[in-house]
């Protein structure tokens, strides 16, 4: 048992880290960047798909959050006991959209970098994002523009939605008391 729980943990930690490498090509697999093709595609199929993509970055981005945890707790020396990318309730209680579990020693600092992981991750998807679109090198097609705005769309969810939490299992949270705030 102790064998397939620990094959489980390696292999959703590989998987979380190859995700994001994988969804690199998407923009060029969308369609030709060739600026004589007059057909793009209407508002309507553009937002149909857009909102079948939500659903598969919502997985591949609660991936990269618990991955980035994953990759933190490793460089730091520790040891992860379960990796966990489906929604549920866990033992406690309480509902997560996936969690890491670890065990090691750490300093208040290492604590830090491991919660706040996930949100130095989506500070570089939506900094590549800001710097594709302001150097005007987003693809002419509007289907690559489509793949890289839900990407950067959800690295700005996730980024964004536990700044104002009160939860104390929140890695925003974890992180403020590790600073010893007491309160908002």
């Amino acid at each position: 048992m102790k064998k397939k729980m620990l094959f489980r943990i390696k292999t959703a930690a590989a998987l979380s880290l190859l995700l994001p490498i994988t969804m690199l090509p998407l923009p060029a697999m969308a369609g030709p960047d060739d600026p004589c093709r007059t057909s793009q595609p209407g508002v309507l199929p553009l937002v149909v798909v857009g909102a079948m993509m939500g659903v598969v970055d919502f997985t591949a981005g609660t991936a990269i959050h618990e991955g980035s945890h994953a990759v933190a707790v490793a460089a730091f020396g520790g040891k992860i006991t379960d990796f966990v990318i489906i929604p549920g309730r866990r033992e406690n209680g309480q509902f997560n959209f996936g969690y890491t579990e670890f065990k090691g020693k750490f300093t208040p600092t290492q604590y830090g970098v491991i919660n706040m992981a996930p949100k130095m991750t989506d500070a570089i998807l939506m900094g590549g994002y800001a710097l594709l679109l302001e150097t005007g090198s987003l693809p002419k097609n509007k289907w690559g523009q489509l793949t890289l705005a839900v990407i950067a769309t959800g690295a700005w969810v996730d980024f964004s939605k536990d700044l104002f939490s009160t939860n104390p299992y929140n890695d925003t949270v974890k992180t403020y008391s590790l600073l010893g705030a007491q309160s908002e």
